[in-house]
């Protein structure tokens, strides 16, 4: 699911002022209070007289930004969002607070980029044969990926979560369609993992997609391995992947499938529990949240209206074809999954899928199944961990048991 921007308003701009353009060039970084044992990573860059702002938690990055040095302060201004940094320099460091419609939080500087570590990225040398393939999609367009050949006859096809992925599903730094298929080739599982189309070495027009053609891309890329000779392939999926993976295994597209926080709710649904949460989080009650409902649902259905994608998925109720999955099937789900309520989906996918398949909630999960504290989006970059061990090893097992 794409992100959503719970937390825009915190993007910061700022720039530092002539007398100190010389010794504060470079990156200046830091973590902003939120409050309820929340923060959110900021970055600043100088570079001479300009500069520009990354949120790493938001995925945001290069905002143009402005600046001044006045009675020995330094001061950040956005006035697109009303935002003003204020701090003093202390060698490294840069002490001050961010203020916003009033409210002030704590944000302290140190020279330097944050350290970004993810313990669990697979390095080369592998102990398999990977190949760089191209493959045709639903319409011809070519799609570019990854093979990661363990020499068995049993393979998967990644499918990523809605927006423009690449072949990693890369994420706030996390690889986690590389983790995965490191690991299951390391048991014996081959696989391939592409770019969305209109990503890096992928063709065609993201602008056109919806979730009907995502799917469609996902057979084509079924279709790619099994010529590869691989005797049974099957899916994993995340989010919207997840949810495609219900309709690949409705009608025999694919010999098994794994769906990672698939949503099983129509698209309308989940965008609204998606808000409800937002605005629970905000403060506000379940009685305002009904009584904003119909105005949230006139917004979602405009924007759908203006959006190929949005407005399939919206559309789109999973729910009959998970009644006609034919293939064994796996579905997992985080507790704290923020943007994939685990209460909603999982009662769905329970009434729905036909017996003898897996149905697991992971406690303390998010929905890119790391363990987390509150599940907020704004977490995934803080936690160093890119998928829980317990979820690698459940599907490895699960898959090698079939």
């Amino acid at each position: 699911m794409k992100i959503k921007a719970i937390f825009c308003a915190l993007l910061l701009c700022f720039s530092f002022g002539a007398a100190f353009a010389q010794s504060l060039d470079g990156a200046w970084s830091g973590r902003a209070d939120l409050g309820d044992g929340m923060t959110l990573g900021i970055v600043f860059h100088i570079d001479g007289d300009k500069a520009s702002m990354d949120s790493p938690d938001q995925g945001a990055s290069g905002i143009a930004a402005e600046y001044s040095v006045e009675n020995g302060r330094i001061i950040f201004r956005v006035p697109s969002i009303g935002l003003v940094y204020e701090g003093i320099a202390f060698g490294k460091s840069i002490m001050g607070s961010i203020t916003q419609s009033g409210r002030s939080m704590p944000l302290t500087l140190k020279y330097g980029e944050p350290v970004v570590r993810r313990p669990q990225e697979p390095k080369a040398p592998f102990p398999y044969r990977t190949e760089e393939v191209s493959f045709p999609g639903y319409d011809g367009a070519m799609l570019a990926g990854t093979v990661s050949d363990a020499g068995g006859p049993i393979a998967v096809v990644f499918v990523s979560g809605s927006g423009s992925q690449n072949r990693d599903e890369e994420l706030m730094h996390h690889k986690p369609f590389l983790l995965l298929a490191d690991r299951l080739a390391r048991e014996g599982v081959s696989s391939l993992r592409y770019d969305d189309r209109g990503v890096f070495g992928s063709e065609g027009d993201a602008k056109t997609i919806t979730i009907q053609s995502n799917a469609d891309d996902a057979r084509a890329a079924i279709a790619f391995a099994r010529s590869l000779g691989y005797g049974k392939v099957g899916v994993i999926g995340h989010s919207e992947g997840g949810t495609i993976s219900f309709l690949l295994g409705s009608d025999g597209g694919c010999d098994f499938l794994v769906s990672l926080a698939g949503s099983a709710a129509d698209g309308e649904e989940i965008v609204l529990s998606q808000n409800k949460h937002a605005m629970l989080k905000a403060g506000y009650t379940e009685e305002d949240f009904e009584g904003y409902r119909e105005t949230i649902l006139s917004k979602i259905r405009e924007t759908g209206r203006a959006n190929p994608w949005y407005g399939s998925f919206l559309a789109f109720d999973p729910a009959p074809y998970i009644k006609k999955i034919s293939c064994p099937a796996f579905i997992l789900n985080g507790s704290l999954d923020t943007q994939v309520d685990p209460v909603l989906n999982l009662g769905i996918i329970r009434e729905c899928l036909p017996e003898g398949n897996l149905i697991r909630e992971y406690p303390g999960l998010n929905h890119l199944f790391q363990h987390c504290t509150s599940g907020e989006l704004t977490e995934y970059n803080s936690i160093e961990e890119t998928m829980s061990e317990e979820v690698i090893s459940d599907i490895i097992n699960w898959i090698k048991a079939l």
